[in-house]
């Protein structure tokens, strides 16, 4: 139910600037408290444990940078430093999170005939990205504040200096995803929407990962792990906006440039917020309205004869079963297959999460040619790595929907087990992601690099790959769209699999470094195959023997 201040009531008049104050606090209220809450199936309670995972993973990751410190460097270099970070892991998670807080299409059947002004709208959600926002920065900068103390020109208010900037960050880094998505919503219409927004994703991640895979670069390249704000690159950061601010609160001699960098940092929030409320606020819920609706192609409505076109899509959906049968042997394991395509192809919400993690493969592959000096060796490893990763988050990612009471049908259904529910969904990922992935990524290192010797430290992991992918199916049944998309989820699986990739990585990497330096690589990938050709079938057997629980 929602809070009364949202109702309409006697007496009730428009606000002269659109904005209701108490219709904003309801909203935001409800919206947080729906994004870190939820039910989970059978009716249990579902704790925002996914949230508390991130931000305390945050927090030591933090923790980590914080501790550069003490290695000599200036207070605007570590502010930035620490600011580069805090943008990419706020903007990489408020991307992650935006289709559940900003674009959820059952709010309209509660709000969209209720008198809500459009500005009122638009500013309650964008307050509930604010408050997402700052769960995450206050997390990853609560040690970096304080040891900045340790930086050579630091003062004993920096932690004040360095709060004040932070606190600006979060209101710049909400307010741009706000306004590129509510600009979005201007431009497009609803039919284009989903797949604009869904690739759009696509191109904004990649821009901040590119953004913060420069600074550390740049210090390398032209002060020695140092910069000043003399640098006229810094401009086009928005993290050194706010590092120059923080200097510049910090005190001391500072050229126009750094001032500049300041003034851009307290100006450009405002800016944003007003042109948002100003000019795409009626764009936004007019498109959350319409996201509720069922996009039609008006020439394919005014045809009379729709049965012209249903007849090739069934002929391409036979032709699929016909092309994979042989490797799907199983109707449910092809009927799962189908299902995550049909959801990769049309579900807005499932595209949102998922495709954004395919912009890290692709940068790192273009890092590795850009970088001479550490990229083929660290760039094209990352790439090959992280495609590695791909379907265990996807798959956990598919686990979630809007509509997960749905996936009850799962379990009234005459299924002994989710075992092949699990190889469709696995097999679709595997075949529609992570192959085209390494193979565009492949393409960029190998007709982009000169020397190819370090590619052929991968292909321990690249084997490895389809077994490792089996591991999500023995913990627990697996069953696709039974998870309501909470606040922190989708980050907090991004989060403990870029962990568990990075071990597994590096095993990987370890292995085969020493191969390659004692002589015996191939000797090793041969040792390997042999051990997988015993350790997959023993895989296949702990899911396929997991019966499946049809009560909580």
């Amino acid at each position: 139910m929602l809070p009364s201040a949202v109702r309409a009531s006697p007496g009730h008049m428009p606000v002269p600037d659109g904005i209701d104050r108490a219709q904003v606090r309801a909203i935001l209220r409800t919206t947080i408290r729906r994004a870190t809450r939820g039910k989970m199936l059978a009716g249990r309670s579902g704790r925002p444990r996914g949230l508390v995972f991130m931000l305390v993973m945050y927090g030591a990751l933090g923790f980590v940078i914080g501790l550069t410190a003490f290695s000599g460097l200036n207070v605007f270099t570590f502010s930035l430093l620490i600011f580069a970070y805090t943008f990419l892991t706020a903007g990489m998670t408020l991307i992650a999170e935006s289709s559940t807080l900003l674009f959820d299409a059952r709010e309209n059947d509660i709000l969209g005939h209720r008198p809500i002004h459009p500005r009122t709208l638009l500013l309650a959600k964008g307050l509930g990205m604010v408050a997402f926002a700052a769960m995450v920065c206050a997390a990853i900068n609560a040690a970096p504040m304080f040891t900045g103390l340790g930086t050579r020109d630091a003062r004993w208010w920096y932690p004040l200096a360095h709060l004040a900037s932070v606190i600006l960050l979060v209101l710049f880094s909400a307010s741009a995803v706000v306004f590129v998505y509510a600009l979005l919503a201007r431009l497009v219409s609803r039919r284009t929407f989903d797949t604009v927004a869904s690739w759009s994703q696509v191109a904004v991640q990649a821009v901040l990962i590119v953004s913060y895979q420069l600074v550390p670069r740049m210090m390398d390249r032209f002060q020695n792990f140092g910069l000043e704000t003399a640098n006229p690159w810094l401009m086009a950061l928005p993290p050194a906006w706010f590092a120059a601010l923080t200097d510049l609160m910090i005190g001391g001699h500072h050229g126009p440039r750094t001032i500049a960098l300041a003034v851009v940092a307290v100006l450009a929030t405002p800016l944003i917020v007003w042109a948002a409320m100003r000019y795409l606020a009626a764009d936004y819920a007019r498109q959350i309205a319409a996201l509720g609706e069922t996009a039609v192609d008006a020439r394919r409505a005014a045809d009379p004869a729709p049965a012209a076109d249903a007849r090739p899509a069934r002929a391409r959906g036979f032709a699929l079963d016909r092309l994979f049968k042989p490797w799907m042997r199983d109707p449910v394991e092809r009927g799962a297959f189908r299902l995550m395509t049909a959801y990769l192809a049309r579900d807005r919400d499932i595209r949102m999460r998922i495709y954004p993690s395919l912009a890290t493969v692709l940068v790192f592959a273009v890092i590795a040619i850009v970088d001479r000096k550490m990229g083929p060796h660290y760039g094209s490893l990352m790439a090959v790595f992280l495609a590695g990763t791909l379907p265990a988050t996807v798959m956990m990612t598919f686990k979630m929907s809007p509509e997960y009471a749905a996936s009850d049908v799962f379990r009234y259904a005459p299924l002994a087990g989710t075992a092949s529910v699990f190889h469709g969904v696995r097999k679709a990922v595997l075949v529609l992601l992570v192959a085209p992935s390494l193979l565009a990524a492949g393409a960029i290192l190998w007709f982009g690099l000169s020397d190819h010797s370090s590619l052929r430290l991968a292909i321990p992991a690249l084997i490895a790959m389809p077994t490792l992918s089996l591991m999500g199916g023995l913990a627990g049944d697996y069953v696709p769209l039974s998870l309501p998309p909470t606040g922190g989820r989708q980050g907090s699986i991004n989060v403990g699999l870029m962990f568990a990739g990075m071990l597994w990585n590096g095993l990987f990497l370890l292995g085969a470094y020493l191969a390659e330096r004692n002589g015996v690589f191939w000797p090793m990938v041969g040792v390997e195959a042999a051990v997988l050709v015993i350790l997959h079938p023993l895989l296949l057997r702990g899911i396929r023997v997991r019966a499946l629980r049809t009560q909580e």
